[in-house]
């Protein structure tokens, strides 16, 4: 049998469904799956996945997919020795909370020693929740300093040769656990050098850029949030001034001039003002991912709207926009944009079911859209790839 040990070191904490239980970390059965996936699909694209000698091992693991049934290698995960460090992380913590709260959640969840509050972060399922005393459905962020060992092992020479060029580089382009697009569960390999992984980073998606690395995790998160939200949606500091996004902007520089769907969202359904939407107002934040619903928090009565594909064909997608760490830097990474997401109907509406809220309706997505090209222009403060 060939065994073979990697070695990952973790940059950022790891929004895990267990964090509360010991040695809770990056799991097998979410690794295993995208590395088969990785395998048969992105890495045959990079100069290693080229290479005649790996088509065969490459195959088995194929077929094993198609047909489920056991893969040609075992993998386990083993967390570094010693503690971790928890993170908890809000969207709105008030200045009188600040100082009780670390200790609130390290009793309520048996820890050690206080976790690290962080605010605003780019996870915001957490306040409501904290709020209405179900800490049961509270996620933790967890970050091990040391060292994490991944062994896996094989009968079959070609897979262990595979797997040796190929499991260092899929932490190149993937996160780990809840909100991974959002620079959470993030890993690299200790062989992967900041050469190799920007070649990875160049070949695998369309636009890449980096920035100098935050002193620490919350400055982290703090420059992931604000990146996002200037790009995508920034809500109004107060009553009356309007959202910021850089998205918005855009669409409204295009020929023909497309506008964006908020203001009419928050006429429609928040306002009760109007029924129908212009003729130019698209859902363009569909093209940064599709979220099941969009909260208006600075709304009388804190209104969530529902958002369904009309269709049905299209549930929620990740954004295309990756953020990772390696080394000194911080990269924020983009796929291309998703096809399926183009040109589609979507419904607004509040409640269960469309067909019940009588001001429910409908938008379209763009019909294009070039996420380099945006990105390109847009974003300030990161240096090209």
């Amino acid at each position: 049998m060939y065994e073979q040990t990697f070695w990952l070191r973790q940059h950022t904490p790891l929004l895990h469904f267990l964090h509360e239980q010991p040695g809770a970390t990056l799991r097998g059965t979410e690794l295993k799956p995208k590395l088969d996936r990785f395998i048969t699909g992105l890495f045959r694209k990079l100069p290693d996945g080229a290479n005649m000698q790996f088509d065969g091992a490459i195959q088995m693991i194929k077929k094993a997919m198609v047909e489920k049934s056991p893969a040609p290698y075992r993998l386990s995960v083993q967390p570094p020795v010693g503690e971790p460090e928890f993170f908890y992380f809000d969207s709105n913590v008030s200045k009188r909370k600040r100082d009780s709260l670390d200790l609130e959640i390290q009793k309520q969840f048996n820890l050690s020693k206080k976790p690290e509050i962080v605010y605003p972060a780019p996870f915001f399922a957490n306040t409501d929740k904290r709020k209405d005393g179900k800490w049961d459905e509270v996620k933790l962020g967890i970050l091990y300093p040391g060292l994490m060992m991944i062994r896996v092992q094989t009968w079959d020479k070609r897979i262990a040769d595979l797997l040796e060029k190929a499991l260092p580089l899929l932490f190149c382009t993937e996160n780990f656990g809840t909100r991974q697009s959002k620079g959470f569960g993030c890993f690299s390999e200790r062989s992967v050098s900041e050469q190799m992984f920007e070649q990875v980073a160049k070949s695998s998606f369309v636009f890449a850029a980096k920035r100098r690395l935050p002193a620490s995790q919350a400055e982290v998160l703090k420059v992931i949030d604000d990146t996002y939200k200037d790009l995508r949606n920034r809500p109004p500091l107060a009553e009356g001034q309007e959202a910021r996004s850089l998205l918005r902007d855009y669409f409204r520089k295009q020929d023909p001039e497309v506008e964006w769907e908020k203001e009419t969202i928050t006429r429609i359904l928040i306002h009760e003002e109007g029924e129908r939407p212009d003729s130019d107002v698209r859902f363009v934040r569909a093209v940064l991912g599709l979220p099941g619903l969009h909260d208006y928090p600075q709304s009388p009565g804190r209104h969530k709207v529902n958002i369904r594909e009309k269709s049905g064909a299209v549930e929620r997608f990740r954004s295309p926009i990756t953020f990772k760490v390696h080394g000194n830097s911080l990269y924020l990474l983009a796929h291309p944009t998703n096809q399926e997401m183009l040109g589609k109907t979507f419904q607004f509406f509040r409640g269960d079911f469309p067909e019940r809220d009588r001001r429910a309706f409908e938008l379209r997505s763009p019909d294009t859209f070039n996420i380099k090209d945006f990105l390109t222009k847009n974003l300030k403060n990161w240096n090209h790839v």
